[in-house]
């Protein structure tokens, strides 16, 4: 029996882009190889949790979290293997190029824009994927294995944008379902309208809770239950006759689920990690070891004091925050952020900014050596403080003029007026 569309395009996507990424990763070694195969892991578990959820009702969040188990216990593997191998300076681009983006996987959960939230999770493996080209700039082999992972959540991204575009179909080929077009005669009347939240499809209590993850359980046999989407189906002219897709993107109760983390505030190993923290200015490091770094992540409305001297900071998609820092080793990296205030009292050779908007660089006579390197940013200041006391605003420029100059391109800055 031919299976339907959406898990015959994503097994596709695992026997092609998947395979072939795995296959570059052979070709490189360890530790790669062995991320490549928790790759695999992880979408085998997605490609699951499709095949039930087609043929399921939209569970509560309890029965929704023992589905996605599998799922979200093999992308914390990969995260804690990347960890695990720090010490691996040579490849931790590598890893982090897959452990950052393998997050889109979690597209399952997202409501109502997933394909959106699979783009932002390409994005933050493709900043270190760009390290790996730099790093590697002349290797056949690195650049191949980057493009075959850029295979990979490209295939993703699609998949998402063509089948689940506002958010996972529950149940679209179970029993409230329909498969095949409608028979002909007067046109049923329109379904109720959507109350804006899946309905209880427990109200029988633990057997029927445990009657869906038993389908779950049979992995791959559930498709026996499928049945497939033929271009027969799609009607012959009548004017009642709508085809199946139409049917299947007009079921109503799809999960409200929207993906949350707790916040951390905690050293791991060398790394200060500040995530997810919201509304609070109270935030202060203390670090008496100076190889130590601070990564901070989708942070909003957050103050932070980083007192003593560390190796770097890494502070990635922060809104609305204030950063006060001391002595820096290496650089102090802005990516994807808004909104923020960065107030350099120690020495500080680089500050990197990468895909930012309103930012402010506040610089003493201690960091005032410090160079300033922008992409893609806009409305960025660097403020200098005078004798008096006082901080002297200066924007960046944003606008470049290239002009061709001996079949040479000569590039200047063009100052506002």
């Amino acid at each position: 029996m031919d299976e339907v569309p959406e898990i015959s395009a994503f097994r596709r996507l695992i026997d092609d882009q998947v395979v072939e990424f795995i296959d570059a990763s052979r070709q490189i070694g360890e530790p790669l190889l062995a991320m490549a195969n928790m790759v695999r892991r992880a979408f085998d578990a997605e490609l699951t949790f499709i095949i039930v959820g087609l043929t399921a009702p939209c569970p509560d969040n309890n029965t929704f979290t023992s589905l996605i188990q599998p799922l979200s216990e093999t992308i914390n593997e990969i995260q804690e293997f990347r960890n695990r191998n720090r010490h691996v300076a040579e490849f931790f681009n590598h890893l982090s190029t897959v452990s950052e983006s393998i997050v889109a996987l979690s597209w399952i959960s997202v409501k109502p824009a997933p394909v959106q939230f699979v783009r932002d999770m390409r994005d933050a493996g493709e900043y270190f994927g760009n390290r790996v080209l730099s790093e590697n700039r002349g290797n056949q082999q690195h650049q191949t294995w980057i493009n075959k992972w850029i295979e990979v959540m490209r295939g993703l991204e699609n998949y998402v944008r063509e089948y689940h575009l506002t958010g996972f179909s529950w149940n679209a080929y179970g029993r409230s379902g329909m498969t095949s077009a409608p028979p002909r005669g007067p046109a049923p009347p329109p379904p109720p309208p959507p109350s804006g939240s899946c309905p209880d499809p427990f109200a029988g209590g633990d057997a029927s809770r445990h009657a869906l993850l038993t389908q779950l359980n049979q992995g791959v046999g559930i498709t026996q239950m499928l049945r497939p989407v033929r271009r027969g189906m799609m009607g012959d002219g009548d004017s009642h006759a709508q085809p199946a897709a139409a049917v299947i993107s007009g079921v109503v109760g799809k999960p409200q689920l929207e993906r949350t983390f707790p916040p951390k505030f905690i050293l791991e190993g060398r790394k200060w990690r500040v995530e997810h923290m919201k509304d609070n200015f109270t935030l202060s490091i203390e670090s008496e070891d100076m190889s130590q770094s601070v990564a901070m992540f989708k942070c909003q409305n957050v103050g932070l004091e980083i007192k003593n001297k560390v190796n770097g900071v890494s502070i990635d998609n922060c809104k609305r925050s204030t950063i006060v820092l001391n002595d820096i080793i290496s650089s102090v990296e802005l990516i994807r952020c808004e909104n923020l205030k960065i107030q350099c009292s120690g020495h500080v050779p680089l500050i990197s900014l990468d895909n930012c908007d309103s930012i402010q660089v506040f610089l003493t006579e201690k960091s005032i050596d410090a160079e300033v390197i922008s992409s893609k940013s806009t409305s960025l200041n660097v403020c200098l403080l005078a004798p008096d006391g006082d901080y002297t605003e200066i924007a960046v420029p944003e606008q470049i003029k290239t002009v061709v100059v001996d079949r040479k391109l000569k590039s200047t800055v063009v100052e506002k007026i």
